[in-house]
C-alpha cells in the first residue's frame, strides 16, 4: 500500500512539474540567431545576438559578417535606435514592418499558443506548422527545443512572397526569463550628447 502512495505522488508531481509552461508567461528571452537569407537568387548569412523583453523591446547586436560586427539595433515599440561602429554614428528612426518580422513572429506564436486550441495542441506536440504574419508573409515552425519548461521554436522558415525573400532562422543559446537583463540593455545613447 505504501508503494502505491509513493507511485501516485511521483506521478502527480511529474504531471504538475513536467508540463510545459505557457508562452504567455515569458517575460524575457536571450538567444543567438543564425540567419540565411535568399533574395532574388542571392544568398547572405548573418549572425546576431538578441535580447527580447516581450512584447516589444529588443536589442540586436550583429556578430557576423565581420564588416557589420558590433552594429547595435534597439527596437522599442515603434522606434529603432541604430549604432554603426564603423562610422561611430547613432540614428533614431521608425521601425518598418519587414525589419520587424522576427519580433512579429515571436509575438504571433505567443498569441496563437494562448488563443488557438488547434495551434496549441500541435505546438505542444512539437509538430511542424505554418502561420501567416500577413497575406504575403508565411512562417513555418520546423523544429522545437525545450528550455526552462518552455517549448520554443528553434528552426523557423520565413517566406515573403511579395519581395521574393526566403529566410531560414536557427535560434541557439536560448535563455528564458533571464534576470541578468538590465534596463540599460535597451538604452543606447550617443556619447557626444551626454
Amino acid at each position: 500500500m505504501k508503494r502505491w502512495y509513493i507511485c501516485l505522488i511521483f506521478m502527480l508531481s511529474t504531471m504538475l512539474y513536467g508540463q510545459s509552461k505557457s508562452l504567455s508567461s515569458l517575460k524575457k528571452l536571450r538567444f543567438t540567431v543564425d540567419e540565411k537569407v535568399k533574395m532574388n537568387n542571392k544568398k547572405r548569412e548573418k549572425k546576431y545576438n538578441i535580447i527580447f523583453e516581450i512584447p516589444n523591446r529588443v536589442r540586436k547586436e550583429i556578430i557576423f559578417p565581420e564588416i557589420n560586427r558590433g552594429e547595435i539595433y534597439i527596437y522599442n515599440n515603434s522606434k529603432k535606435i541604430t549604432y554603426l561602429p564603423i562610422f561611430d554614428e547613432y540614428k533614431v528612426t521608425e521601425i518598418d514592418g519587414e525589419e520587424n518580422q522576427i519580433i512579429q513572429a515571436v509575438n504571433k506564436i505567443i498569441e496563437l499558443e494562448k488563443t488557438d486550441k488547434k495551434f496549441k495542441k500541435k505546438y505542444l506536440k512539437k509538430e511542424k506548422q505554418t502561420l501567416f504574419l500577413d497575406k504575403n508573409t508565411k512562417v513555418v515552425l520546423k523544429d522545437y527545443k525545450e528550455v526552462g519548461n518552455y517549448i520554443l521554436p528553434q528552426k523557423i522558415k520565413i517566406e515573403d512572397s511579395l519581395n521574393n525573400i526566403e529566410v531560414d532562422v536557427s535560434l541557439n543559446k536560448i535563455k528564458v526569463n533571464d534576470d541578468e537583463i538590465a534596463e540599460e540593455t535597451f538604452v543606447l545613447e550617443n556619447k557626444e550628447t551626454k
